[in-house]
């Protein structure tokens, strides 16, 4: 990202701004995991809990692709990031 770091608590939030819900359960055995589901396209993202670490260039690719793929945006993820910042 360009104009600011993006946080995977900043993706988390923009994710749940946008119909996700967090499923991530405790104890499943999948340590450290973040699963968000989202139920109109039934998309499931899974992130390691990284909270204030930048997010990975890998998992912004990734991101983006599934969030465009599945029609839930059209803009690239630095935008959204960017009109979710400005409306604070």
């Amino acid at each position: 990202m360009k104009k600011g770091k993006l946080t995977y608590k900043n993706l988390f939030a923009l994710l749940m701004s946008l119909g996700f819900i967090e499923e991530t359960e405790e104890g499943s055995g999948r340590q450290g995991a973040r699963v968000f589901f989202h139920e109109p396209t039934e998309t499931i993202l899974l992130f390691r809990n990284k909270g204030s670490q930048e997010v990975s260039p890998a998992d912004i690719l990734s991101t983006e692709v599934h969030l465009q793929a599945k029609g839930i945006v059209r803009q690239p993820l630095e935008s959204l990031f960017s009109s979710l910042t400005v409306n604070k």
